[in-house]
């Protein structure tokens, strides 16, 4: 557990005294409460997330789920559910948006493959998109930064992640899609810096470097995999 302030190690987030004595702990560090979310609605915790305050970050991934995860869990188990919609939510997105898309070989690949091959390459993308981001971002902290708990990390990863979900609402009304693509996926790039930043406490410039890199490799490495899974699909049928 942390101090959502300064990030300084605590103990406990309250003390417990009685059913109407209970008492908020202060950072040795800084000198303020620990954790002043521990009072707050989850809507108003859900808020300041949107807003990308870190002490809303450090509450979440220190204080709500990381003293929950046991050091032989990769995540916990909330989490893997959240990360398991949020994926299936990205490839409806991405087949939705692939319908409304004018390029020649994606037309040519939805023209000519079976709608259930369709959504097993959208949801191989997907994971591979969300696998790629995590391995290389935990991979980087660990022989960078020497950070060892990476489950934790794993899960402010899986909060950023859920900007993916903001052009929901394209699919209501008509917009121009290579536009929002562009727009979603640089909003996307920067809440994911600020939760490596949040998470590993190592400054923007750091943060930006294992950001840039990851992105730089996920677009590389899920490119020439979608090339050739949507060939192969396309060759089959």
């Amino acid at each position: 557990m942390l101090c959502v302030e300064c990030a300084h190690p605590v103990s406990r987030l309250y003390t417990y005294y009685s059913q109407n004595n209970i008492r908020a702990t202060t950072c040795t560090n800084c000198h303020k409460f620990a954790d002043k979310y521990i009072e707050c609605d989850s809507v108003l915790v859900g808020i300041d997330l949107v807003l990308l305050k870190p002490q809303a970050i450090r509450h979440v991934v220190f204080n709500v789920l990381a003293p929950k995860l046991p050091a032989s869990r990769w995540v916990r188990s909330q989490t893997q559910k959240m990360m398991i919609v949020i994926t299936l939510s990205d490839v409806y997105l991405q087949w939705a948006w692939s319908v409304k898309s004018e390029d020649p070989a994606t037309v040519h690949f939805l023209s000519n493959t079976a709608p259930t091959v369709q959504y097993l390459c959208f949801l191989f993308y997907a994971s591979l998109d969300t696998a790629i981001i995590h391995v290389v971002v935990r991979q980087m902290a660990y022989y960078w930064l020497h950070w060892t708990a990476l489950g934790t990390l794993s899960t402010g990863i899986m909060l950023s992640t859920a900007a993916k979900l903001l052009p929901i609402g394209t699919l209501i009304w008509d917009y121009n899609m290579p536009i929002v693509n562009s727009i979603v996926w640089w909003i996307f790039g920067f809440v994911l810096l600020e939760h490596i930043a949040v998470v590993l406490n190592c400054g923007y410039v750091k943060a930006t470097i294992i950001g840039v890199i990851a992105l730089g490799i996920r677009w590389l490495v899920c490119s020439a995999a979608w090339s050739a899974v949507t060939s192969l699909a396309t060759a089959i049928s």
